[in-house]
């Protein structure tokens, strides 16, 4: 249940609903059993804490995708369509495991790594696989707009596609939502700031 699904102040985690019809009950049946045959693993408390985190942020239904401890392995959000996985280690780790899902689920799936590196505000970056797409977008930031609460995932460095995370949907532009490095990097700084306020509320 929503009652306001941009409202970044609780994380409501069910498992998935019942389906309404037979398809969507076959692919919730293959999506469980594909996570079996994975053996995801848990990711770390921290990991997990900045995944819960991100799926506040963008807002909407979240579904737990457990691992096979029965903790969260990842979540869903069916809204978006889209996977959120999460671990410390560095890329390709998880990005097989993630696109064997893909293909069950069609759904847009986000790999969150964690990055201490200074400069990194949030502490993690991002690697994206669009649906329908083999082509990872890797290393990617959190950035919100000036005003409002709209948030983005923006290549780390240099130039690409953009994507716009909302309750509703992740849509990718061929442009970047800033003009300037000073736009960019306080988009970077808000964008960490909103993922501590989250924090904070708990």
């Amino acid at each position: 249940m929503i009652t306001n699904p941009r409202a970044p102040t609780a994380l409501r985690v069910a498992q998935p609903s019942p389906c309404s019809s037979a398809a969507e009950h076959s692919c919730a049946n293959s999506l469980a059993a594909h996570l079996r045959s994975l053996s995801i693993p848990t990711p770390r408390p921290r990991v997990g804490t900045r995944m819960r985190d991100l799926t506040v942020l963008v807002g909407g239904p979240v579904e737990m995708l457990p691992a096979s401890s029965g903790q969260p392995a990842g979540f869903r959000l069916p809204m978006a369509s889209t996977l959120v996985l999460g671990t410390a280690c560095s890329r390709p780790l998880l990005c097989e495991e993630a696109q064997a899902l893909q293909e069950v689920t069609c759904d847009h799936v986000v790999i969150l790594r964690l990055d201490d590196d200074p400069g990194v505000h949030a502490g993690f970056t991002i690697d994206l696989l669009p649906r329908a797409s083999d082509a990872w977008l890797e290393s990617y930031r959190g950035w919100q707009e000036p005003t409002g609460s709209r948030y983005w995932l923006v290549p780390s460095t240099g130039e690409g596609q953009s994507a716009r995370l909302s309750p509703w949907g992740l849509d990718l532009v061929c442009r970047a939502p800033f003009y300037t490095l000073d736009e960019r990097e306080n988009g970077f700084a808000r964008f960490a700031t909103a993922l501590r306020r989250i924090r904070g509320s708990r």
